[in-house]
């Protein structure tokens, strides 16, 4: 079984250090247990970040885990896995759309929260493997070939367009700036003022039509599929 670092966001001791140790007995490596939205995000400084957050819904601070989560995604690739004494379907709505790889109601069990954690990851590092990445059940996003697949069709990639769409994907349903996009793609000089949005445009030309980029006016892009 593949072994991951783990932060547990849960702000009742008892509980997160029962978490804890569950983890650690099966050999994964808890950087800590943070028990208020403002802790949490602290881990975002210590540059040693997590490949998986077991995240709480109702904690202290500011923000829910809901909020907190979609703070890390925005900054670092990161899996959720969410714990909670309620199944609001509210909560579990907002809590989809950061797609988490699994939401557990407590009191967490053993058995559960492994087999969660073992096939939630294995999905999660397949779907965002750097060989192939899943978009939906007919469509495949190749990132070395700069390749698309719908089905029996290939699409055929620019480099260019090929980190864009990289880029949309790893962070799926978040507006990337304009200038972050330009920084990561045209390293060596700066783009004409056109690049950008002439790239998009061909790129959109290409994907198949369940396949959206929506430009928000004057912030970004974001993806949409």
């Amino acid at each position: 079984m593949k072994k991951y670092k783990i932060l547990i966001v849960e702000d009742e001791i008892i509980p997160a250090n029962y978490i804890k140790q569950i983890l650690e007995q099966a050999g994964h490596s808890v950087l800590g247990i943070a028990d208020s939205s403002q802790e949490a995000l602290n881990y975002l400084n210590t540059k040693n970040y997590p490949e998986l957050i077991l995240m709480d819904i109702r904690i202290k601070g500011e923000l829910d885990g809901i909020e907190v989560a979609k703070y890390f995604q925005k900054s670092i690739d990161v899996a959720v896995l969410y714990l909670s004494a309620f199944s609001d379907d509210s909560l579990l709505q907002r809590a989809h759309a950061t797609h988490p790889i699994g939401y557990l109601v407590k009191p967490i069990q053993e058995k559960t929260l492994l087999s969660t954690v073992t096939v939630g990851m294995s999905n999660y590092k397949s779907k965002y493997s750097n060989d192939k990445i899943i978009l939906t059940k007919t469509i495949i996003f190749n990132p070395k070939k700069q390749l698309i697949t719908d089905q029996n069709k290939s699409i055929k990639l620019t480099r260019n367009e090929s980190l864009i769409l990289s880029m949309l994907i790893k962070y799926k349903n978040q507006i990337i700036p304009y200038d972050t996009l330009e920084n990561s793609i045209w390293t060596q000089k700066p783009p004409s003022d056109t690049a950008l949005r002439t790239t998009v445009w061909r790129l959109k030309k290409k994907l198949p039509q369940s396949i959206k980029i929506n430009n928000v006016y004057g912030s970004g892009y974001i993806l949409d599929f």
